[in-house]
């Protein structure tokens, strides 16, 4: 069957294109039922456009393709593909004209009807997992990470600055040496050494508050590994 129109060419209001779209940004997706079989489909597609600053583009699926496998007279399996030749760009704040529709292929099939459901649970499986994997947006990582190093390398920068002034301080020639021991006692980076070797007052408050901390560094980073590496662990 060729593309058919769902309800012809309609407009979106600035308001629902925005609704829409954020949707779209959120992984909505639906749920359709044909013959009591469940397929699962995203509304559209997100597409990065840069990392830093980041951007991005929502594309919205407008043309369904839907492949039937029957057999005495029931449907044996749906499979639905979305067209991206003819998605449509939606963008926040902005009316745009909408024509959905679909196209259907029937095909013959051996599979006997009682194992209908199994090829339906089989599908809404491979949807669900295929969703999870892709919550995890690997740009935005990217993008927290480069600003990460940005941050470290403004800090190093100026850290190193300063220690660099205090050395050529500390460095100057024994006449003006005189005129600066009081002020050196007070002031430069070497008197860290008197803090970092001066035993706490609350040794054990201290100790505990390092050890739940650093469980609960151990046990973020575990769980952020967990997340990142579930598809590999699912396949």
């Amino acid at each position: 069957m060729p593309f058919q129109s769902l309800c012809g060419r309609q407009r979106l209001s600035a308001a629902n294109a925005t609704a829409l779209a954020e949707a779209i940004e959120k992984m909505y997706y639906a749920e359709l039922i044909i013959d009591d079989l469940k397929v699962h489909h995203f509304l559209g597609s997100v597409l990065e456009a840069a990392v830093f600053p980041h951007e991005h583009r929502v594309f919205l699926y407008t043309h369904y393709e839907f492949e039937l496998e029957h057999n005495e007279g029931h449907v044996i399996a749906v499979h639905l593909r979305m067209n991206r030749s003819s998605r449509l760009e939606l963008q926040h704040e902005t009316e745009v004209a909408v024509d959905i529709g679909y196209s259907v292929v029937w095909r013959e099939t051996s599979t006997p009807v009682a194992s209908r459901s199994q090829s339906s649970s089989s599908s809404s499986s491979t949807f669900f997992a295929a969703s999870r994997a892709g919550a995890v947006h690997w740009l935005s990582i990217a993008n927290s990470l480069l600003l990460v190093v940005v941050l470290v390398v403004t800090v190093g920068i100026i850290v190193a600055s300063a220690v660099r002034r205090d050395l050529s301080r500390y460095n100057r020639r024994d006449d003006e040496k005189d005129d600066y021991d009081e002020l050196a006692l007070d002031n430069g980076w070497k008197t860290v050494a008197g803090d970092v070797f001066r035993p706490p007052a609350w040794p054990m408050a201290l100790s505990a508050v390092l050890g739940a901390g650093a469980q609960l560094l151990t046990l973020a980073t575990a769980l952020l590994l967990v997340g990142t590496t579930e598809r590999c662990l699912m396949t």
